[in-house]
C-alpha cells in the first residue's frame, strides 16, 4: 500500500509539472527530478508485486496440514517453518512381528489393519519393507506397510492392529465367528443335519478377519453350521433354517 500510494504522488508530482516546464516555470532540469521519482516509484511498485507473487507457499508433497506454526500478519525469512505438513495418503503403518514368524515375512504381502476409530472395519496395505535387524529388548522385527487412503479417513497416528497374510490356502476352511463356542478350553459349534443340531468339537486355525476362523479339524466342507441361538442349542436339538442364514463351511 506504501508503494502505491508513493507513486500515486509521483503521478500527480508529474502531472502538476508538466504545464509548469511547458509555461517555463520549473527547469528543466527540476522536471526532470519530478520524472525521475516518478520512474523510481513505479519500478519500486512493480518489485513489490513481483515479491509479492513469488511470496505464494508451495507445499513440495500432496498431504494435509498437521499443524499452522505462524499467524496471519507474521514476519518470516527464508528457512522459517510455517507449516507441518503430513502424507496420508497412502498412510505409513508401522509394527513389529516377533522372531519366530520372520522367516515368512515379506515385502509385498498383504496386511490387514484394524483401528479403535472405526470398530469393525478392517483397511489393508501391503508390506513395503522389512527391517534388516531384530530388536534383542523385545525379540521382534519392524516391518512397515502402506495403506491407501484416498478419503483421508485414516489419520496419522492412529493406533492400530496388523495382521499380515503370509499364505493362501484356496482348500482352507473357515465358519463365522458367531457360530463357535469355547468353554473350558474345548470349542465347539453345531452342525445342521436333516433339521436337527449335531454338536462338534473343532481345532481352530489362523483368524481370517471379518468376522472368520479358519477350522482345521472336525467340520467338513459345504457342512451347514449354527450362527444364533447357540445357547439354546443342544445335540439333537431340532432347528429351523432362516431363507437368509449365512453359508456353512
Amino acid at each position: 500500500r506504501e508503494a502505491e500510494a508513493s507513486l500515486e504522488k509521483a503521478v500527480a508530482d508529474e502531472g502538476r509539472g508538466r504545464p509548469l516546464r511547458g509555461n517555463g516555470v520549473i527547469s528543466a532540469q527540476e522536471y526532470e527530478q519530478v520524472r525521475t521519482l516518478l520512474a523510481v516509484a513505479r519500478a519500486r511498485r512493480d518489485q513489490l508485486r513481483i515479491q509479492f507473487e513469488r511470496a505464494a507457499i508451495r507445499s513440495p508433497l500432496d498431504g494435509s496440514v498437521a499443524a499452522r506454526l505462524l499467524d496471519a500478519g507474521s514476519y518470516v525469512k527464508p528457512g522459517t517453518v510455517v507449516f507441518r505438513l503430513v502424507q496420508d495418503d497412502p498412510l505409513k503403518f508401522r509394527g513389529d512381528v516377533p522372531e519366530r514368524d520372520v522367516p515368512v515375512l515379506a515385502a509385498g504381502q498383504d496386511v490387514r489393519i484394524t483401528v479403535d476409530a472405526f470398530p469393525g472395519e478392517t483397511f489393508t496395505g501391503h508390506v513395503s519393507r522389512v527391517g534388516a535387524a531384530s530388536d534383542p529388548a523385545v525379540r521382534s522385527l519392524a516391518f512397515e506397510a502402506l495403506v491407501p487412503n484416498e478419503d483421508h479417513r485414516l489419520r496419522p497416528g492412529f493406533f492400530g492392529h496388523g495382521e499380515v497374510v503370509v499364505r493362501r490356502d484356496d482348500r482352507a476352511l473357515a465358519v463365522p465367528r458367531s457360530a463357535l463356542s469355547t468353554f473350558a478350553g474345548v470349542t465347539k459349534l453345531f452342525v445342521i443335519e436333516d433339521g436337527v443340531a449335531r454338536e462338534r468339537q473343532v481345532v481352530l486355525g489362523v483368524d481370517l478377519g471379518d468376522g472368520w476362523v479358519e477350522v482345521t479339524e472336525g467340520v467338513a466342507r459345504g457342512t451347514q453350521v449354527a450362527t444364533s441361538g447357540l445357547s439354546k442349542l443342544a445335540d439333537g436339538t431340532p432347528v429351523v433354517v432362516r431363507a437368509d442364514a449365512p453359508p456353512g463351511a
